[in-house]
């Protein structure tokens, strides 16, 4: 079978579209898409217009309409405030946010038009027997009961926001064609808002991003570490990244190489026609810019490393939503749509000279991706090019572990520079990646193990040491206490030679991966029998991709406090010279990010009126850390600026663990505290009345502790210096970097005549609590 023709023929409900619905990080999702104005209002726009075409189409006919996935019922909402329908179903897959929908519409007093639907669409309206003006009859497990009575008419009007940065992802296809193939909507009669949608794409250079998605272009990176080969080859991974795209045009880190090219094109009402093998592939040759030459030299080259697209979606009759990072760098600011990313396996030099750049698009309902040419080559070996002029290419799937087990903001992260010298000695590394483990056993470490919590760190390690001939210098630690060595070949499937990986198989040990700490401390004691041991750690330790490093240093300084203690027992001893971090702040003003985490205000005006108040309920506050915030778009949107010097909160390092816990024998925690004076600039001088501004949180992050360390860290960036120059050469490491962010209740103005300036960050560390970080106008 080709990889096409396995796939199941029936309609597919979008499984990881739901799981990620169900989520929703809290909810707090839910209410980055409430406060997006332009969004709203366009969308108010389409249903006015559409409920006018209606109204004359059809009066005096009594119409109705569905809101497919409703959320907590805006859009639904927004169809009543046109008063054009006389029956409104609002349907919603979460329990949670439905029930916010019947709240919402109890507060507005629209139960006489409006019903909520509880259910996944792809059961509940093959299933339903009523007609959308009857009152469904509801079970007493919340499923809605079918009814015999009133014949299933058609609604008239479908409106939804099923879209993501890369149009699909959310399954609004599959969604739209399951829902168009039941008598609820008929592909004639009912108008769907979005109505269509293109996919637009630009060729980009870009060696930041290329070294995002792949980390290095040629065979070594620049303090002389070989790339392996097989992550060089490995085609990665077929997800697009969803990133804002404004800050690497602004600061100079990618441009763009060709003109404009519409890819894909959807007509949503023709969706319930299953598409053809063929229109999901297409061959496509994209317009490259132009670009002047000396006379008589050749045509500029450039490499180009990618493409970006977004989509343009067409709600009704020329009411456009335009995801363009060009129009979005000048407008309107929004976070839960944004560009998407996707770079070539390799880079491809090409002329500037207006010339055609060729390669394919492919999806598959879920996602799209782009291929060279020259792939279809590489599926020689099992009998499908014959196959292949038509039909999509099998998506790209990561083989090598380093793309499908490190977050490409860690690639982007990775650094290679010497260290220092530890002849004699054992090093501990905990982290997640294999590049400072092999920079420690380029340093002179007799053995260097490496310590982390992702299931697919061990084989990166291991890959790592083998491609630098580090193999008998290197061990990854494998829970419970296993230290592996890593193999000298591995199998084009990505399984080891004779050697375990590190990376359990499917099923085994997915509840339980803890370490033994007692059992890992005799191995390392058997390795360097009465050596001692160097313990360095990197920010980034476990599997949590979008958290600040506060959560991967609470995760580390707990597994290195055990660890030491066994070794301990063992009258074996730890010196963790690389494992201490400053705890750094600084006051910022963005009315936009503090509004984005903020419960629905009083004022209804942003809704047209509507009140929708009933989601507040799902907001789940401040998490006891600080929410983890990209802040490098709102910084280099000017949507963000620094109110304040940075102040030290306190030092994380190893005698914390002692520290905390002596607190807690004593019912206390480890507390660091600091005020902050916003009435001196980031840059030094004082504020003036004139320039006095509303201060609404903290930004918090970890520094390396380099002050007195033998050792060099050369690669580390002075992230408060990144953050006063968000488009200079230190602030694109912001990129790849998350902060905390400790909001105030109620901002105050920093330097307003009366006002107390300053603000206090108290961030506390308990044995049973763990980190609570907080911020509050004034000195307390």
């Amino acid at each position: 079978k080709t990889w096409q023709s396995s796939k199941k023929q029936r309609p597919r409900k979008p499984a990881r579209a739901l799981g990620r619905m169900a989520g929703l990080g809290g909810f707090l999702g839910h209410f980055d898409m409430l406060y997006d104005d332009e969004r709203n209002r366009l969308y108010m726009e389409a249903l006015k217009l559409a409920a006018a075409d209606l109204r004359a189409e059809r009066a005096p006919a009594k119409l109705s309409a569905l809101d497919l996935g409703s959320g907590c019922g805006l859009l639904g909402l927004f169809a009543w405030k046109t008063g054009a329908f006389d029956s409104i179903v609002l349907l919603e897959a979460n329990p949670p946010l439905a029930e916010a929908a019947r709240g919402n519409i109890r507060r507005n007093g629209a139960e006489a038009t409006c019903t909520v639907w509880e259910g996944s669409s792809f059961d509940v309206l093959p299933e339903r027997d009523v007609s959308p003006s009857a009152p469904p009859q509801v079970a007493e497990e919340g499923v809605p009961q079918q009814q015999a009575s009133s014949p299933r008419t058609p609604f008239d009007l479908c409106v939804s926001e099923l879209l993501d940065s890369a149009l699909i992802g959310e399954g609004v296809l599959p969604t739209l064609r399951a829902a168009l193939q039941t008598p609820w909507l008929d592909r004639e009669r009912t108008v769907l808002i979005p109505a269509r949608a293109v996919v637009v794409a630009r060729l980009f250079s870009s060696p930041a991003l290329f070294e995002r998605h792949r980390m290095a272009a040629g065979p070594e990176l620049k303090g002389g570490a070989k790339v392996p080969e097989t992550f060089r080859r490995c085609p990665g991974l077929h997800t697009a990244e969803h990133l804002h795209l404004g800050p690497f045009l602004k600061a100079g880190l990618m441009e763009f190489v060709s003109e404009p090219l519409e890819v894909l094109a959807f007509d949503f009402a023709e969706c319930a026609v299953s598409p053809s093998a063929a229109s999901r592939r297409r061959a496509l040759a994209a317009k490259l810019a132009t670009a002047e030459a000396a006379p008589g030299a050749a045509a500029v080259a450039t490499a180009v490393h990618g493409v970006a697209f977004w989509f343009d979606a067409e709600l009704y009759k020329g009411v456009h939503i335009d995801m363009d990072p060009v129009a979005q760098a000048k407008g309107h600011f929004r976070d839960h749509w944004r560009q998407a990313v996707m770079c070539f396996p390799e880079l491809v030099q090409a002329h500037l000279d207006g010339g055609e750049f060729k390669f394919e698009v492919h999806h598959d309902d879920d996602a799209i991706w782009f291929t060279l040419p020259s792939r279809v080559e590489s599926f020689a070996h099992v009998g499908l090019v014959a196959s292949m002029s038509t039909s999509p290419l099998p998506p790209p799937l990561c083989r090598c572990s380093l793309h499908a087990g490190t977050p490409r903001r860690r690639l982007a992260a990775v650094v290679e520079e010497p260290l220092g010298q530890g002849a004699g000695r054992g090093a501990i590394v905990f982290g997640d990646g294999g590049l400072l483990p092999l920079k420690l056993a380029r340093s002179g470490f007799e053995l260097v193990v490496c310590v982390g919590r992702s299931s697919l760190n061990g084989p990166v390690v291991e890959t790592w040491a083998s491609a630098n001939k580090l193999r008998e210098r290197i061990r990854v630690a494998r829970p419970p206490c296993e230290l592996v060595k890593p193999a000298r070949k591995r199998h084009r499937c990505g399984a080891y030679v004779g050697v375990s990986c590190g990376l359990p198989a499917m099923g085994e040990n997915e509840e339980d991966d803890g370490f033994d700490w007692a059992g890992l401390a005799e191995a390392l004691a058997r390795e360097l029998p009465g050596r001692s041991w160097d313990a360095f750690a990197e920010p980034w330790y476990n599997d949590l991709p979008e958290e600040w490093p506060l959560a991967h240093y609470a995760q580390m300084a707990s597994d290195l406090s055990s660890l030491a203690a066994a070794l301990g027992a063992r009258g074996v001893g730890v010196s963790p010279v690389g494992c201490s971090f400053n705890l750094c702040a600084v006051a910022f003003e963005s009315e936009v990010l503090w509004q984005r985490y903020q419960p629905l205000p009083l004022s209804t005006e942003p809704w047209f009126g509507l009140d929708l108040k009933e989601i507040n309920q799902l907001h789940p506050g401040a998490p006891d850390e600080g929410h983890s915030v990209d802040v490098w778009p709102f910084l280099a949107g000017g949507l963000l600026r620094l109110a304040s010097p940075v102040a030290e909160v306190m030092r994380l390092g190893p005698p914390l663990d002692a520290a905390v816990a002596a607190a807690a024998a004593a019912g206390a925690a480890v507390r660091g505290e600091c005020v902050i004076d916003t009435a001196v600039a980031s840059d030094g001088p004082q504020i003036d009345e004139t320039s006095a501004r509303t201060v609404h949180g903290v930004l918090l992050w970890l520094q390396r502790d380099i002050d007195g360390s033998p050792w060099s860290w050369k690669g580390e960036v002075d992230w408060g210096r990144a953050l006063a120059a968000p488009c200079g050469p230190e602030g694109a490491a912001l990129g790849h970097a998350r902060f905390g962010c400790a909001l105030l209740d109620a901002p105050p103005r920093a330097g307003a005549p009366g006002s107390d300036s300053r603000v206090t960050l108290v961030a506390e560390f308990g044995a049973d609590s763990g980190w609570v970080v907080r911020a509050s106008a004034g000195k307390k």
